[in-house]
């Protein structure tokens, strides 16, 4: 770090092998997205400073779980609801999910608007960004099978069509899930 400065990257780049790399660079940490707000408490803690608001709220620990071969992405993951509703304290939950809908219609559209198909993996990677920061873990898998379908050549309509429809079903998820105050 420059001048004792901590630098923590936030970046896409989630492949472990390159973390010696960015720490060589000067980088105090870095953090993959979406972000793990309870790997942020702990980087701002490992480097002595002030922890994020989040800290004021009890949370239980975390396991990292990989789904079983077969079974389906939860529509939504209510403990990373629960912590980004911790996050954002200013304002009612259902303007932030009606911004995250509003945004996702938009990457759609313009993922609809391209007039070729590599051009659609910008907006497919907004709304994978978007849909894992609000926990809505189908919405994203969908995206980033879409993501790598660009990159193979093959666009999947059958995944396309159905976006409306998920977006939909992942919005009612979300306001079902209004803010139950702090756990503990």
């Amino acid at each position: 770090p420059l001048g004792g400065l901590p630098i923590i990257a936030l970046t896409a780049d989630a492949i472990l092998e390159n973390r010696p790399r960015y720490l060589a660079s000067g980088l105090t940490g870095f953090l993959t997205k979406p972000i793990d707000w309870r790997q942020f408490d702990q980087m701002l803690a490992s480097i002595g400073r002030e922890t994020s608001p989040l800290s004021a709220v009890a949370l239980p620990a975390v396991a990292l779980v990989t789904p079983a071969a077969g079974r389906e992405t939860p529509l939504v993951d209510e403990s990373q609801v629960e912590d980004l509703q911790a996050m954002i304290s200013s304002g009612p939950w259902a303007e932030a999910v009606a911004l995250f809908t509003q945004n996702a219609v938009r990457a759609i559209a313009e993922m609809r608007a391209v007039d070729h198909p590599r051009k659609l993996a910008g907006p497919a990677h907004d709304l994978k960004g978007m849909a894992a920061n609000f926990g809505a873990g189908r919405l994203a898998e969908v995206a980033t099978t879409l993501i790598i379908g660009v990159h193979a050549g093959q666009i999947d309509t059958a995944l396309m069509a159905s976006l409306d429809a998920l977006v939909e079903e992942t919005t009612a998820a979300l306001l079902a899930l209004e803010t139950r105050g702090p756990r503990g």
